[in-house]
């Protein structure tokens, strides 16, 4: 495994950021980033790491410690139009940048998820699955989960026959069928092969939906 800097490497009161994004792999609704501020020497919070690996209840219940003990956060958004315009790589570099600037602070030390180098964001460290092996970014990884899991429960009650509610916009069978049947809304990726690849809907008359 790659050297890293360890939280316990740092002064202890030195604020830092750890940065992650959700929603990378859907094919539906925005990318989400977050960055997350807390002090080197803070003890981990009980439970906190790659918000894949948690239930919805479990995030909701972390989120709530998260708020109430960080120093900052900040998050970015990415909308499925823009990913369609600027493409999934550069989308991915500007919901990590956008958190990143949401910030009030500018922390002394910055742990960022993946490999992928983010021009604005300095002296970041990065490293692959930083929400598992640092608690901080995986604090981040939380309050992402949390804005991108609403913002696809808000989505569904406008477009209810897709399920956004039960997959969050991810490529599940249920989501497939339905978009063979509906064809796509307008959260959809149409840059994602499977959402570009799909035929039009014929409507069967005028008065058809």
């Amino acid at each position: 495994m790659k050297k890293y800097t360890k939280l316990s490497d740092l002064d202890p009161l030195m604020q830092v950021a750890g940065i992650d994004e959700v929603g990378v792999g859907p094919l539906a609704g925005p990318m989400v980033g977050c960055a997350a501020v807390f002090r080197a020497g803070h003890a981990p919070i009980p439970g906190v790491t790659d918000s894949k690996t948690l239930s919805h209840a479990k995030i909701l219940q972390l989120r709530e410690t998260i708020l109430d003990e960080c120093e900052d956060f900040g998050f970015g958004w990415v909308s499925a139009k823009e990913i369609d315009k600027i493409g999934h790589g550069e989308a991915r570099r500007q919901v990590l940048l956008r958190a990143y600037e949401d910030l009030s602070v500018r922390p002394g030390f910055i742990y960022l998820d993946g490999n992928m180098h983010v021009p604005g964001i300095p002296r970041a460290e990065k490293l692959a699955k930083a929400d598992s092996l640092i608690w901080i970014v995986g604090a981040a990884s939380i309050l992402a989960k949390f804005e991108q899991i609403e913002f696809m429960e808000n989505a569904h009650t406008s477009w209810p026959k897709y399920g956004f509610d039960q997959h969050r916009g991810y490529g599940t069978a249920y989501h497939h069928a339905a978009l063979e049947k509906y064809g796509s809304c307008p959260i959809h990726r149409r840059s994602v092969k499977t959402i570009r690849n799909l035929k039009p809907k014929r409507r069967r008359s005028r008065w058809a939906p």
